[in-house]
């Protein structure tokens, strides 16, 4: 096979990998800001029992850690969707070029 129709093939393959890793990223992505919405709905509702006198303040930490952990997840995710689609760009011949 010629050097060139390799060198093809091989950029073909970097794309096709770079493109699902991002398709992958973003599903995560997408998961992960779902369960930080759940977490936010489940932590108001926590801070709500709590100022009526139905839950106790331990609960309320509870579910602010889990917020928390939630959102850093989301971010960590971002931060890999952004990463992942910048190998995109440049697997697929794109880049930043300067004026």
């Amino acid at each position: 096979m010629p050097a060139r129709t390799q060198a093809v093939l091989g950029a073909l393959a970097d794309s096709e990998t770079a493109l699902n890793r991002y398709a992958s990223a973003r599903t995560t992505l997408d998961e992960r800001a779902a369960a930080r919405d759940q977490r936010k709905t489940a932590l108001e509702l926590t801070q709500q029992r709590y100022r009526a006198g139905e839950d106790d303040l331990s609960s309320v930490l509870e579910a602010q850690s889990a917020f928390s952990n939630a959102d850093e997840g989301r971010i960590a995710a971002a931060q890999d969707t952004l990463e992942d689609y910048a190998a995109l760009i440049k697997a697929l011949g794109g880049g930043w070029g300067g004026s």
